[in-house]
């Protein structure tokens, strides 16, 4: 059996919304072995029909909204997922926790299969 899998990185859009800040920051401080990322289609999405939530689950709980996958790999990404094909989402790191008065952001790698 032959499998082909796309590798990306990228980061999470859409952080800077204040109630996402808040979930990042309680993000922040968990052990990040304790952090799932997942892709969720949003295929309802009254602005783009593409759109892919990325949202994270800690400790297996339910998962919460913190983001979107970029508008132009949404493109290329949702068709796959559309068609059956899985991902697997990595936290790679957080951005801006050095910095005061500064959004947090986060980059993630992204696998699909």
């Amino acid at each position: 059996m032959r499998c082909l899998a796309f590798y990306r990185f990228s980061k999470i859009k859409g952080v800077s919304l204040p109630n996402r800040q808040a979930l990042i920051r309680k993000l922040a401080s968990c052990n990040p072995n304790e952090i799932a990322l997942c892709f969720i289609r949003e295929p309802n999405n009254n602005f783009d029909p593409n759109a892919i939530q990325i949202a994270a689950i800690i400790n297996h709980d339910n998962p919460i909204h913190i983001g979107y996958v970029d508008k132009s790999l949404a493109a290329n990404i949702s068709p796959m997922l559309d068609s059956g094909k899985e991902s697997i989402v990595i936290l790679e790191c957080f951005t801006g926790l050095h910095y005061t008065n500064s959004n947090i952001g986060i980059n993630y790698k992204y696998v699909i299969i």
